[in-house]
Order: structure tokens, then sequence, then C-alpha cells
């Protein structure tokens, strides 16, 4: 099951589907400052989701910015050669 909450098509297709409903319910509300969080099951998947988020936004344009959170540093030769820490832009 990790393999498959992992894979990069997998989390695409979410990604897709958080953000484009992000965009339509939440970003209006409290005058465009609505915030949103997205939980996933390890630090490793929370580094993928980032990535990806980011990916999505960027390759469209939108004004939207992502942030993770978590302890310690991550490391995953599929998301880059680095490990990753919460103050390193992933």
């Amino acid at each position: 099951m990790g393999w498959v909450r992992l894979h990069p098509y997998n989390i695409a297709q979410k990604v897709q589907i958080v953000v484009e409903h992000f965009r339509a319910f939440v970003a209006p509300l409290l005058n465009g400052k609505a915030k949103a969080m997205v939980v996933v099951g390890s630090r490793v998947e929370a580094v993928r989701w980032q990535l990806a988020i980011d990916k999505y936004i960027k390759e469209r344009g939108y004004p939207m910015r992502t942030l993770v959170a978590f302890s310690g540093e991550v490391s995953d030769k599929e998301s880059g050669p680095d490990g990753f820490t919460e103050n390193s832009h992933a």
C-alpha cells in the first residue's frame, strides 16, 4: 500500500483534485486569505506532495505557495539527491 501512496502518478492525480477544489471552494473564503492543510501518512509522502503541488501550481501560474512541516531530515532519492528539511524548500 505504501508503494501505491507514494507513486508519482497517484500523487499527481490527487494533487490536481486537491488544488482545483481549493481554488474553487476554499480560496474565495475569508477575502481570499483562506488556507488549507493536506495531511499525509509519512514525511516522505509530505515531501513528494509538496513537490507535486509546487509543480502543478507553477505550471498553471497560480498565485499560491506551499509549506511543509515535519521533523528531522527526509532522504528520498526519488525526490532529489539531497535530504529535505522544513527549512529547505522541497
